[in-house]
């Protein structure tokens, strides 16, 4: 799952972030795809299924084809910025990448997943080792999710608060509880929320209706956050989701459940 990640990763990151003239990360690319063969073999070579978590290895079966739609959604559709060799390599490129991928998704289907059979919980010892290190911070577990808790206590009722007043707007003769209970306070807000799903933007206008409201955050908080700012400034943005990206975030995900899963090691 880690080399499936890299792969991705080593293409996403040069096509995210204008960071050089989009010939010059094109470039790079097609000598990344060119050498995708090679760094798959060696992460065959170097993998002992036996050791590979079965679920991580189902993740990797899932996750890996989507190099190629980040080929195809991120790379295919900027080449026409290359000159003609140079668009004639990368062509070649991808053909040698999309190759690559395809050998190592049948390994990963028929040698990997028949015989992984690692363990993918770390225990309770380890993970609050790590969990310490990831927040920097001495709190327990315990400490955390009375924290999360309250957290989530204090959110719902401000989405409550909010609701209501969206709410009453269009019922002004409500009357509300003085103690309204879980099942009221969702009624409540699942209506406000349907009142805001009236002006959602069409699919294709998400991102710049997004990055529009970014920009004027950046215009009203440009004195209290100048690191957000200088991002800003580089022409950073957020693209649409892909599917290695879907991958990583359910990655991420579990990753998460499975470090809390059976912390107790039994």
């Amino acid at each position: 799952m880690h080399y499936v990640n890299l792969s991705g990763s080593a293409i996403y990151g040069l096509m995210a972030r204008d960071f050089a003239p989009i010939e010059t990360r094109l470039i790079s690319v097609t000598s990344r795809l060119e050498q995708l063969p090679r760094f798959l073999r060696q992460a065959r070579s170097s993998m002992e299924p036996a050791r590979v978590p079965k679920i991580h290895a189902e993740t990797a079966v899932e996750q890996n084809r989507g190099l190629v739609s980040i080929i195809e959604t991120m790379v295919v559709p900027a080449m026409d910025a290359l000159a003609a060799d140079q668009r004639q390599r990368l062509e070649k490129a991808i053909e040698i990448a999309k190759d690559a991928v395809a050998e190592h998704q049948t390994w990963l289907e028929e040698d990997l997943l028949p015989r992984a059979n690692g363990e993918f919980r770390i225990g309770a010892e380890r993970y609050d080792a790590k969990l310490a290190f990831t927040l920097n911070s001495s709190l327990s577990r315990k400490e955390i999710t009375e924290k999360a808790e309250a957290e989530y206590e204090l959110v719902r009722q401000q989405m409550y608060d909010v609701a209501r007043e969206v709410y009453v707007r269009k019922h002004p003769y409500t009357a509300f509880p003085d103690n309204p209970d879980e099942a009221y306070k969702q009624a409540i807000i699942r209506a406000a929320l349907e009142e805001a799903y009236k002006k959602l933007p069409p699919p294709d206008g998400i991102v710049d209706i997004a990055n529009r409201a970014q920009h004027r955050d950046d215009a009203r908080g440009a004195g209290r956050d100048h690191h957000h700012a200088r991002v800003s400034a580089r022409g950073d943005r957020r693209l649409p989701g892909s599917a290695w990206t879907t991958g990583q975030r359910n990655v991420r995900l579990l990753r998460d459940r499975a470090a809390t899963d059976r912390l107790d090691g039994s």
